[in-house]
C-alpha cells in the first residue's frame, strides 16, 4: 500500500470503512440481478405461454391450409414460425438468467451473454419472416 501514497494510507487507515462500503456495494449489485433475474424469469414464462398458444393455433388453422388457400398457407406459416420465434426468445432470456439469477457470478458470463446475443437474433429473423406471411396473407387483394 505504501506505493499507492496517500490513497494507500488512507485504505490502510480506513480498512474497515472500505470494506463495509465495498460490502454494501456488492450486496447493491445483487439487488440488482436479482431484480433483472426476476425479469428475465417473468420474460421465460411469458414466452413458454406464447409457446403454448402458437402451438394450438397452428394446430387450428395448418390442417386447413391445404384446402383453405393461400389465408390458412399464410396463417399457418406464420403460426409454426412464431413458435420457433418464442423458443428463441424464451432461450435468450434463459442464456441471461444464466448470468443474472446465480448468487456468484459465473467464471466466464461473457459466453453466455454472447449466445444470448445470437439466440435474440435468430428470434428476430424469425419473428420477421412471421411479419412477412402476416404481410401476404392481409394485405394481398382479397375477394369479397
Amino acid at each position: 500500500l505504501d506505493q499507492l501514497g496517500p490513497l494507500g494510507n488512507f485504505i490502510h487507515k480506513n480498512h474497515e470503512a472500505v470494506e463495509i462500503a465495498r460490502e454494501q456495494r456488492e450486496k447493491e449489485e445483487r439487488k440488482e440481478h436479482q431484480a433483472k433475474c426476476a425479469v428475465d424469469v417473468t420474460g421465460v414464462a411469458g414466452f413458454a405461454a406464447c409457446v403454448g398458444l402458437y402451438i394450438k393455433a397452428a394446430t387450428l388453422e395448418c390442417p386447413l391450409a391445404p384446402a383453405g388457400g393461400k389465408d390458412f398457407q399464410m396463417g399457418c406459416s406464420m403460426d409454426v414460425a412464431a413458435v420457433a420465434a418464442a423458443f428463441l426468445a424464451a432461450g435468450g432470456y434463459i442464456s441471461v438468467m444464466s448470468v443474472e439469477c446465480p448468487a456468484d457470478t459465473p467464471e466466464n458470463p461473457q459466453k453466455a451473454v454472447c449466445a444470448s446475443g445470437i439466440i435474440n437474433v435468430l428470434a428476430s429473423v424469425t419473428k420477421m419472416a412471421v411479419a412477412f406471411s402476416d404481410v401476404a396473407r392481409s394485405c394481398a387483394p382479397h375477394k369479397h
